[in-house]
């Protein structure tokens, strides 16, 4: 049993193809007893009843058949009731700092009429020969001298191979893109060259079989699928569970305890948790010289790295003093200073500085109580670093604040705790998490388009930025309308269509819209009147009364509006752009291994063929497209608090970029 399981996943398409060279025989007696259910084989090795197989020309037939059903990107996928249509298209164009099938091997997978499953098996199951990626139907296609052979000693008649060669060389080199849209495919509505434009997002075969390799290595969740046969081959392999990256935003869970009043208990002010983490402890190894890199260069990046890190988290440690001292409202009425939390709460800022050294011996203090940092505690190594790291950080506090004010041609609106329900946490069908960037632009374009029309003005959405206060998931399914009657010609019950999982989330979030306006600004109430109900399929809506009752501001002045947005709670996070390459499936791995900031996100979609009519088409133009992967920066309002303004305004605002013929969310420049 366990040799039968073991070949049939070397076979399957999640599992790391297998080299077979050597042994192309038995590839052949496998591949052919595949395609017989597995209740009725014992021996997926019997070279007796492959060689019956073989032989069989109606048999052969049917697996010939279920080739015209190979697809590059599957229509079917997540919703099996498309049918009738296969996607057998060229590679996308490759862009820079995004992931799709253009940075993987052309391969293909399957979907059909599930009874089929299996008989599709013998020309698209993958392997390793002489080094390269293939299958039996492409090394037949490229006429392989050693495989024909093999193919005849089983019994495969000349005239019938000649056939199938004909028939598969026809057929492969084929594109099939449907002439319609299906009733059951999802439509987007898009702007490319001045008209608008109906996408159909479609997942790679390549991409999905790639990120579920990748989950076995990186954090993922699962997908179910009621009837995993009707959907794909691939999907039908994995029992139905397929996997998807699963990463959340970096929010964390808020206290309960007022600030004030963990003060006034004189309870610890800092954040000792963020010193807890593996991350933070690996830094401290770092510098503490217990693990050396081979190299000089190495220990000096990693060092430097280390440090960067260090001082993050210390700032996120010193996070509460930060909140409590803009809190105080009166900072020279307080009680005689005793704890080094009441000296930083109530010092001048000038004084600041003069604390680095009892706040040094109050981080020593503070991971001697830790199982796994409180070795690190008063390290001699670790000293002098983290007082120089302190040190800067309380000299920062200690510089005013105050910039000069900066106007700008443009406007920014500053709408606070909206409440999003039952958004999709499916950003693409590979990743979970945070929602797609493109439903982030979608909402403001809608905005937009809402403001036009009830203020009668002209006002252009130039850029967004996206801060995330609160972040769960939702774990209930969520129930289908009942839209299938039960009988065609007489009255009867209306019944519910199958469930098709999904992945959902609650978020409380806040957006800076930057506006260009040619006209006068429109009334608050208009522009709160004007703010959309939905947000990635969710449901959105403005704080309640008793909450916020002004939860729009509008700002002609950067910093006025920097010196509320730097206030944030330091437990939501910020949605930047990132700024480094990604160039392979393998550095991405690396990025989310190594970069705990860096999340996965749909940044937009890659058309894979030229807009045109398409009966059942939204819009004028349609065309199919594959949504691409790229990775956001998850930045803590500490950090931005820490950063200059400017920094802020030049790294943080989004904007849609639909040139060189992709729909791509880009950093706004």
């Amino acid at each position: 049993m366990d040799r039968e399981k073991a070949l049939r996943q070397s076979f399957s398409p999640y599992s790391p193809p297998i080299a077979v060279d050597g042994e192309e025989f038995k590839c052949l007696v496998i591949l052919i007893n595949l395609t017989v259910p597995r209740k009725k084989i014992d021996d997926l090795l019997d070279a007796k009843q492959a060689e019956e197989l073989w032989r069989n020309d109606v048999h052969l037939n049917k697996c010939l058949s279920e080739a015209s059903w190979y697809h590059s990107h599957n229509l079917k996928y997540p919703d099996p009731r498309v049918s009738h249509q296969v996607y057998r298209g060229v590679t996308p164009s490759l862009y820079p700092d995004v992931l799709t099938s253009a940075n993987l091997p052309c391969s293909f997978g399957w979907s059909n009429n599930s009874a089929m499953v299996n008989i599709a098996k013998l020309f698209s199951s993958e392997f390793l020969w002489n080094g390269n990626l293939t299958t039996l139907g492409l090394l037949l296609v490229k006429r392989q001298s050693l495989w024909l052979d093999l193919l005849i000693s089983l019994g495969v008649k000349q005239d019938t191979l000649d056939s199938i060669i004909s028939f598969l060389s026809d057929e492969l080199s084929k594109q099939k893109i449907p002439t319609e849209v299906s009733d059951y495919s999802k439509q987007l509505q898009f702007v490319m060259d001045g008209q608008p434009v109906a996408i159909t997002p479609i997942v790679s075969h390549a991409v999905q079989v790639k990120i579920h390799q990748l989950s076995l290595l990186l954090r993922s969740s699962i997908i179910q699928h009621g009837h995993p046969a009707s959907v794909s081959g691939f999907v039908a392999s994995t029992g139905g569970f397929t996997r998807v990256l699963n990463y959340r935003p970096l929010v964390r869970k808020r206290t309960n305890n007022g600030l004030l009043k963990t003060f006034r208990n004189k309870k610890d002010c800092f954040d000792n948790q963020v010193l807890s983490s593996q991350l933070f402890i690996n830094a401290l190894k770092c510098i503490s010289k217990e693990e050396l890199a081979p190299t000089l260069r190495q220990r000096r990046q990693l060092r430097i790295s280390a440090l960067r890190f260090i001082r993050k988290q210390l700032a996120l440690w010193l996070a509460p003093i930060m909140e409590w001292r803009d809190c105080e409202s009166d900072p020279n009425n307080h009680p005689e200073l005793q704890t080094i939390g009441e000296k930083l709460v109530f010092t001048p800022l000038a004084q600041l500085p003069e604390l680095a050294s009892e706040l040094n011996v109050k981080f020593h203090q503070s991971i001697q109580y830790s199982k796994h940092a409180s070795r690190y505690a008063f390290h001699p190594e670790l000293m002098l670093p983290i007082k120089t790291q302190l040190l800067r950080l309380l000299r920062y506090l200690s510089t005013p604040q105050g910039a000069p004010k900066s106007f700008c041609s443009s406007v920014y609106l500053h709408l606070r705790s909206l409440k999003v329900s039952d958004a999709s946490a499916l950003s693409n069908p590979y990743i979970s998490g945070i929602p797609s960037l493109t439903a982030l632009w979608g909402f403001v374009n809608n905005y937009q388009s809402r403001i036009n029309k009830l203020t009668k003005t002209v006002v252009e959405v130039q850029s967004v930025a996206w801060f995330i206060n609160d972040y769960s998931e939702v774990k209930n399914k969520k129930l289908p309308e009942p839209s299938i009657p039960e009988f065609k010609r007489k009255v009867g019950n209306i019944k519910r269509s199958g469930i098709i999982y999904s992945k959902y989330c609650d978020m409380t979030i806040d957006l800076v819209i930057k506006l260009k306006i040619e006209d006068d600004l429109p009334e608050i109430q208009l522009l709160q009147a004007a703010l959309p109900s939905r947000f990635a399929g969710g449901t959105l809506l403005p704080p309640s009364l008793y909450e916020l009752r002004d939860w729009l501001d509008v700002f002609d002045d950067k910093s006025e509006l920097f010196s509320v947005i730097s206030r944030k709670s330091r437990f939501g996070c910020w949605v930047y752009p990132s700024d480094g390459k990604l160039e392979s499936f393998e550095q991405l791995e690396q990025k989310l291994t190594l970069e705990p900031d860096l999340k996965p996100v749909n940044m937009g979609f890659i058309p894979l063929d030229v807009p045109c009519n398409r009966e059942n088409s939204i819009s004028n133009f349609h065309c199919y497209a594959e949504p691409c992967i790229g990775v956001v920066q998850c930045r803590n309002p500490i950090e931005v608090r820490l950063e200059a303004s400017s920094k802020f305004f030049e790294s943080a605002f989004w904007h849609l970029d639909n040139e060189n013929g992709a729909i791509l969310m880009r950093k706004y420049q």
